[in-house]
């Protein structure tokens, strides 16, 4: 089958050597026709590039348009139009009705132009299709250590699974691990004595019995509060958690973590004055040096990821965690973001889906690794994920994990189809549909 559709554009090629010359395949892909199937396939690939959510959670394993477009012009060129072709029973307009009527299945179309390569191996993914990841084992779909060129996977858990349990708590963290998630995103702030602790607001008041800003208390007072009453009885008396006991729940769980160096100001959006300034930069470094106690054994750089909107802070984390990747936080997307995307060697820009517009975002997809934040929607996410996002940071990730699921389920039943029944990929399509 891998050879059948490789060989649909080489002429000296149209016949499976492993095929006697009379036998329907070898028919099929005669030098004097083109095989229907690959007409089908050119005809719908470029719209199901753009609508692809399983792909995506690699940027530098998605293709641009260009490289789509080169990738088809290389195999069979694409007509204007596909008529009936007596036996097939198929035509372009037919695949995309089923298609829409399983949406899902789009992923398993996008097969037929990785499985030229007989054994994908998770060495040569970079340079390959991105559906070269429905080859691998399903676990490692949509977890970040499949690859190390992997960043996040395509859904991150935000402050563990907030919809769950309450925020950035032991108990979310467990939350998360139950619904699938492998990466949570939890923020990182400082006690009034240089202790870190996992808190988002830089107030207690939200989420704690606690009141005022939280770098005005110790650890000891820090430590007493209930950070679970808030969200439900029955997470009364949760605590704060310490950094070292988040990293370490971390790491017996298995999930990798994205740490949010807070910023001081109110608004991430907003430009800090001095005294500001001289508050994110003594948590970078305060942070920096922790991680750098506890060494690679619990804080592993393929697992454990940075971001901030603080500019400051990035400086800090360049300096000091070279090895450990750090991604550039901003609410709405600046013009001037790329001069400190650069400066800093940031590897992914992560920004508020609800205040960027469509060409924004697809202009930024196209130059770096995209992540936004808070998708709590379904349909949303794989709207953004078709303009190129990779990866979502959502308080429901089960939800949107579930969507994904579905997806990897569909292709791999195709591909069984395929295989079992000897036939070409959009027949087994038209089958199972």
């Amino acid at each position: 089958l891998r050879h059948q559709i490789h060989a649909g554009s080489h002429s000296n090629s149209f016949k499976d050597p492993q095929k006697p010359a009379h036998s329907p395949d070898s028919r099929l892909l005669s030098n004097t026709q083109t095989p229907p199937y690959m007409r089908a396939v050119n005809s719908v690939y470029l719209s199901l590039h753009r609508t692809l959510f399983v792909a995506p959670s690699l940027h530098s394993l998605r293709p641009s348009c260009a490289q789509t477009r080169k990738l088809l012009s290389s195999r069979t060129p694409r007509p204007s139009s596909i008529s009936n072709t007596p036996g097939h029973g198929f035509t372009a307009k037919s695949v995309r009705s089923r298609l829409n009527q399983r949406p899902f299945a789009a992923v398993f179309f996008a097969c037929v132009s990785s499985w030229s390569d007989p054994a994908p191996t998770q060495a040569n993914l970079i340079n390959s299709h991105p559906s070269s990841l429905l080859n691998l084992p399903r676990a490692n779909m949509f977890h970040s250590s499949s690859t190390k060129s992997m960043l996040l996977p395509p859904v991150i858990g935000h402050r563990g699974a907030k919809q769950a349990a309450p925020e950035n708590t032991i108990a979310s963290l467990r939350a998360a691990k139950r619904l699938g998630v492998s990466v949570v995103e939890v923020d990182v702030m400082l006690s009034k004595d240089d202790v870190l602790f996992i808190h988002h607001d830089n107030k207690l008041d939200r989420c704690t019995d606690g009141k005022g800003y939280l770098w005005d208390h110790t650890a000891v007072e820090l430590r007493n509060l209930d950070a679970g009453s808030h969200f439900s009885e029955n997470f009364a008396k949760e605590p704060l958690p310490l950094l070292s006991e988040l990293l370490l729940e971390c790491k017996a769980l298995g999930l990798g973590v994205n740490l949010e160096v807070k910023h001081a100001t109110d608004l991430g959006e907003q430009v800090p004055n001095e005294e500001e300034k001289r508050r994110e930069r003594r948590l970078a470094e305060v942070t920096c040096g922790f991680i750098r106690q506890l060494g690679h054994g619990i804080a592993d750089p393929s697992k454990v990821f940075f971001s901030t909107f603080s500019v400051t802070a990035l400086e800090v984390l360049a300096e000091r965690l070279p090895e450990y990747r750090r991604s550039y936080l901003v609410v709405d997307i600046p013009e001037d973001w790329e001069e400190t995307y650069n400066k800093f060697g940031c590897v992914s820009l992560n920004f508020d889906h609800k205040r960027n517009t469509k060409e924004q975002i697809k202009e930024c997809t196209s130059k770096v690794p995209c992540f936004t934040y808070t998708v709590n929607s379904v349909d949303r996410a794989m709207e953004l994920y078709s303009w190129g996002v990779s990866g979502v940071f959502s308080d429901c990730p089960g939800d949107i994990l579930a969507c994904l699921e579905e997806a990897y389920n569909d292709a791999t039943e195709y591909k069984a189809l395929a295989a079992q029944n000897a036939l070409p990929l959009t027949q087994a399509l038209t089958a199972g549909a």
